[in-house]
C-alpha cells in the first residue's frame, strides 16, 4: 500500500486516482475518507479501496499457525530437496518413502489396510503357476527293431516224408497227410531300440521388470 505524504486539495500530484493514501489530517481532496481510529489493531488490509483490519488465519498465517497446518505425521511433498525444518522454520522431518510410491489405504485389501504399509518388488521371476498355458515342440525320433532271425516248429500228422515237412503225400501210400496242431510259439529274439524324446527348452529364469510409469520427488514426514 503506497503511503504519500498529505496531498494538496484536489490531490497529490501525479498520484493515481484509484490509490488508497493514509494522511494525518482529513483531507477534502480525498474521496471515501476513512478514520483510521475505526480501524482495530492489527495488519491492514485493503479491499476495493476499504481498509479493513486483516484476520489471522484467515488472511495471513502467523508463524506459530503453520504448526496446525503441518502438524504431526504430515507428508510433504516437493521437488525442492530442502528439508522442510529449514524451508518452514519448524518441526523434525525425515525423508518419508524413499523409492516407494503411495497408495491410498483400503481397509478392504489386505495389502493396503494398514497406514505405512509396504509391499511390492521392482521385478518378479514368474513361478510354475503363474506361467501362461503352452506347448513344447517335442524333437521327432524313430525306434529300430532287430531280428537276429528265427523259425518255428510244425505239430501234427506223419511226416514220412522228409523232404517237406508240410501238407503233402505220404511216402507210402500216396495219401495226403494233414498237419492240425499248428505251429510251436518260439521266442523270436526280434529287439526294439529304446529312444529318448527331448521336448525343446526356452527361457533363461530372468526376472521381468514390474515398474509403472512414474515420477520422482521429494517427500519428507514430520515426526516432532
Amino acid at each position: 500500500m503506497p503511503y504519500y505524504p498529505p496531498p494538496p486539495v484536489g490531490g497529490p500530484a501525479g498520484a493515481p486516482t484509484d490509490a488508497t493514501y493514509i494522511t494525518q489530517t482529513p483531507s477534502a481532496g480525498l474521496s471515501a475518507e476513512q478514520a483510521l481510529s475505526t480501524l482495530g489493531a492489527g495488519l491492514l488490509k485493503n479491499t476495493a479501496g476499504v481498509l479493513s483490519t486483516a484476520v489471522p488465519g484467515v488472511d495471513y498465517l502467523l508463524a506459530g499457525s503453520l504448526g496446525g497446518v503441518f502438524p504431526v505425521g504430515f507428508v510433504f511433498i516437493s521437488v525442492d530437496p530442502t528439508n522442510p525444518a529449514a524451508s518452514l522454520g519448524f518441526g523434525t522431518w525425515v525423508a518419508f518413502g524413499t523409492g516407494r510410491v503411495l497408495v491410498g489405504v483400503d481397509i478392504t485389501q489386505s495389502e493396503f489396510d494398514t497406514v505405512e504399509e509396504t509391499g511390492g518388488a521392482k521385478t518378479h521371476v514368474l513361478t510354475t503357476a503363474q506361467m501362461p498355458s503352452h506347448t513344447h515342440v517335442q524333437n521327432a525320433h524313430a525306434h529300430t527293431i532287430t531280428d537276429p532271425g528265427h523259425v518255428h516248429a510244425l505239430l501234427g500228422g506223419v511226416l514220412d516224408d522228409t523232404t517237406a515237412p508240410l501238407l503233402g503225400p505220404d511216402a507210402s501210400t500216396s495219401n495226403a497227410t494233414t498237419f492240425t496242431d499248428g505251429m510251436v510259439a518260439a521266442t523270436t529274439g526280434i529287439i526294439i531300440n529304446n529312444t529318448t524324446a527331448v521336448n525343446q527348452n526356452t527361457g533363461s529364469d530372468g526376472a521381468h521388470n514390474n515398474l509403472q510409469p512414474y515420477i520422482t520427488v521429494w517427500m519428507f514426514k514430520r515426526i516432532l
